[in-house]
């Protein structure tokens, strides 16, 4: 009788751990491309080709450029043509082509010590850069590839999205998501939704704008911890639609701490935190669901490739998730860490 209960038991945990979370498998498909990647620890950006993981180059720009990047970079982003290189510690942009990797040009905000740490793409030849150390906004101009102004927000702008003419910007030291009208460059309004907004991002359809917000207590002093919430506004009329707290079973959100986040085109918002990938819809206030277990530093949707990427710090492992099917397709070994990552 003790060794049935005993049985009973190991069936019933087994059973309530399968539905914590998706089933995931790894699935080696056919991949013929390659990513580059952003070291944590030098001034390089380091190309990988894919399935193999085979380097096809140790410091991708110095190989393409007479000089190699000023310092460490933070963030990569590619958006038409062109390479963008976040580099908080020299206050500056460096941008390349994204096909012969030869610099272009640089963005120096060195004159206001301005760290840019996020970059938004309202159109072809606008772009607004959000700074890390400052509540200013910069506007550039990418056609002559000059600084055209800057506008004055508040409370720590972190990350943005854009929707026609109108640029979400999440403002981590507030409780709000500041609204700016791209062609008179100003702020329009501001949506209140939870405490420290630290991801901006836009559905599919472009008919939501999500904000995911940590709660007071995790990238602040505050003693008192608070819930880490998706909302989702209206872009037209910038009205909020409504929130979803976060919490999934045995893991509360007033105890979680979102780490990175990004939409597919699954119409799901995918966000890290220190013990669960979770994925939440994007079309509809709906409940979290988690995906995979661990901490994932850094999450990131390719959209040409349609792949999720994920890296694990500790592990130094870089992983290629399907949404489409919750297949891992690749897991590779990174030579080293790294802050960020695209996809050629």
């Amino acid at each position: 009788m003790k060794s049935f209960i005993i049985l009973l038991l190991s069936v019933l945990i087994v059973s309530l751990s399968s539905c914590e979370y998706d089933e995931i498998t790894i699935n080696n498909s056919d991949i013929d491309y390659s990513v580059v990647a952003a070291s944590s620890q030098n001034n390089r950006l380091i190309k990988i080709g894919l399935p193999d993981g085979e380097i096809l180059s140790e410091d991708l720009l110095a190989d393409n450029n007479t000089e190699p990047l000023s310092d460490i970079p933070s963030k990569l982003l590619r958006f038409m043509d062109k390479l963008y290189v976040l580099i908080p510690e020299n206050y500056s942009i460096e941008v390349f082509n994204d096909q012969t990797f030869e610099r272009l040009a640089v963005y120096d905000f060195s004159a206001e010590k301005l760290e840019p740490t996020d970059i938004s793409f309202p159109n072809a030849t606008d772009a607004y850069v959000l700074h890390g150390n400052n509540s200013k906004i910069s506007l550039i101009d990418m056609t002559n590839y000059t600084i055209a102004r800057q506008i004055e927000t508040k409370n720590n702008p972190v990350s943005a999205a854009c929707v026609g003419n109108q640029m979400f910007v999440a403002c981590r030291g507030s409780n709000y998501a500041t609204v700016i009208d791209t062609r008179t460059h100003k702020q329009e309004a501001e949506v209140f939704v939870s405490y420290a907004p630290i991801f901006a991002g836009v559905s599919p359809d472009q008919g939501k704008i999500v904000i995911l917000s940590a709660g007071a207590g995790k990238y602040d002093d505050t003693d008192k911890k608070t819930e880490c919430e998706l909302a989702l506004i209206n872009p037209i009329n910038h009205e909020l639609i409504g929130k979803s707290d976060l919490s999934i079973t045995r893991y509360n959100s007033i105890d979680m701490r979102p780490i990175s986040a990004d939409v597919a085109d699954n119409n799901y918002c995918y966000f890290s935190t220190d013990e669960f990938l979770i994925k939440i819809y994007t079309l509809s206030v709906s409940s979290p669901i988690p995906v995979l277990r661990g901490k994932y530093d850094l999450v990131y949707y390719a959209k040409h490739r349609k792949r999720l990427l994920l890296f694990e710090n500790d592990s130094m492992n870089l992983m290629l998730f399907n949404p489409a099917n919750n297949n891992i397709e690749e897991k590779i070994l990174m030579p080293t860490t790294i802050n960020s990552v695209i996809t050629l």
